[in-house]
């Protein structure tokens, strides 16, 4: 997904007893409380912001590109993503590369700080969104965003968010509806907006969404594709 790339499968497929085989698209997010292999005090030099000068002292061609490696380096040694390279979790599911900084714990009293209690706790990618098609088609389900939003920071977690494209075929019905109604619109003017026709083949075609929808012909009643 841009700019890093796309996402990477992480171990193998989900076997046929696993939960997630029997689904056509599945989605876990959450807080996974998986976290980075490491101590706090190299952890901490990593995420410590380099001035351009220092960065290029260095040998780095600039702080951007310090950061950004200094991430990476993180995201090896991080416990979900060594789980599921060597098939251990969520096998067969995708992940965004994590290009943001880890995402937990936040100091209670400064927030743009990591834990400073006693406990000291590592930072981590606690925080996390997965994806995983059954049938593994490379537009099935696409990434376009990874990120985390550093702005809301009521909580020691910073939120997540992932921006997915989600492509599903319906496969041809016997007996296709008509018609969808959708609900009426909260504008004070009591119109009802046009109802939404799902258009299937008979002739055992398929529908994917965002497609065009076909019109009915109203000659033989077949639906023009």
């Amino acid at each position: 997904w841009p700019p890093g790339g796309p996402a990477r499968a992480r171990g193998g497929r989900a076997g046929k007893s696993s939960v997630s085989a029997r689904f056509d698209r599945v989605f876990w997010l959450g807080d996974f409380n998986y976290r980075v292999n490491g101590n706090r005090a190299i952890v901490d030099k990593l995420l410590a912001p380099k001035e351009e000068a220092e960065a290029r002292e260095a040998g780095w061609a600039s702080a951007e590109e310090c950061a950004r490696e200094s991430l990476r380096v993180l995201a090896r040694n991080d416990q979900l993503g060594l789980q599921m390279r060597g098939g251990f979790a969520f096998r067969g599911f995708l992940e965004g590369e994590l290009g943001f900084r880890p995402t937990y714990k936040f100091d209670s009293k400064q927030k743009d700080a990591y834990d400073r209690s006693e406990k000291a706790r590592i930072p981590a990618w606690t925080d996390r969104v997965l994806f995983r098609s059954r049938r593994a088609q490379p537009r099935d389900i696409e990434l376009h965003y990874y990120a985390s939003i550093d702005e809301l920071n009521t909580s020691d977690h910073r939120p997540v968010l992932a921006d997915l494209s989600v492509r599903y075929v319906y496969d041809a019905l016997d007996e296709p509806p008509e018609s969808v109604a959708e609900p009426a619109v909260a504008n004070g003017s009591g119109n009802k907006p046009p109802h939404l026709r799902r258009g299937y083949s008979r002739g055992g075609g398929a529908c994917v969404l965002n497609d065009p929808l076909p019109e009915k012909a109203e000659s033989s009643g077949s639906t023009k594709r």
